[in-house]
């Protein structure tokens, strides 16, 4: 996720995201918030495998364990958190938490998913879970824009988008453009032979237009 190429406030730190060089390579989407905000994990299987073990791990540590006294992580720390939908334990870091710390907003760094969880849910980040990088690279759909009149992405799109890069398809991305906290990416299917371009899908269906569309010359 974006806010875990930020240092933590204490305790374990975790790389950024390793990026390739080349300006094509494999990914899975594994969240959209929006056309201008999702994550990606780059198709590398050596980490994957990496990632499936660690998980395995952090199960074994954690299912059962009762919660650590007193632990009350700042934003921008790194922990362990159990994910609300399937109760399983993942790496995260801190975005932000109610007055009494309570419930804590975190962002999954492998998946890019944010989620809300008591404190009980929480623990502290094992130094054997660091050595690997955070997985979870944010991007943003190239070339296109919210339709005209609309300020943000509507639903429909993050609906659509969802549909068409499930977890478990893998896409090929090309880099349009690259920053320290960014990859603005083509999502291209190539399974069938040609390539298909979601790009293009979204604004046949209606629900974005062209960047270069909305150029205004004067």
């Amino acid at each position: 996720a974006a806010s875990s190429s930020q240092a933590a406030a204490c305790g374990p730190v975790l790389a950024r995201p390793v990026i390739p060089r080349e300006d094509e390579f494999g990914v899975i989407v594994v969240d959209v918030r929006n056309a201008g905000d999702l994550h990606v994990q780059i198709m590398e299987s050596e980490s994957v495998r990496a990632l499936t073990a660690m998980i395995g791990k952090m199960g074994s540590e954690f299912n059962g364990s009762q919660p650590v006294p007193d632990f009350q992580p700042e934003k921008g720390d790194f922990c362990c958190a159990r994910f609300s939908q399937d109760r399983t334990w993942y790496r995260a870091v801190v975005d932000t938490y109610t007055t009494d710390r309570s419930k804590y907003q975190v962002t999954f760094v492998d998946f890019g998913n944010p989620d809300v969880v008591p404190v009980t849910d929480l623990r502290p980040l094992p130094e054997q879970f660091t050595e690997l990088p955070c997985l979870a690279v944010p991007c943003c759909l190239a070339g296109v824009q919210p339709k005209p009149g609309e300020l943000s992405w509507c639903k429909e799109s993050t609906e659509f988008l969802r549909r068409e890069a499930p977890m478990d398809r893998s896409l090929l991305a090309r880099v349009w453009g690259r920053s320290d906290d960014l990859l603005c990416i083509d999502l291209v299917e190539t399974s069938s032979g040609e390539d298909i371009f979601l790009r293009k899908k979204l604004i046949a269906a209606g629900l974005a237009v062209d960047e270069n569309e909305c150029l205004v010359d004067f």
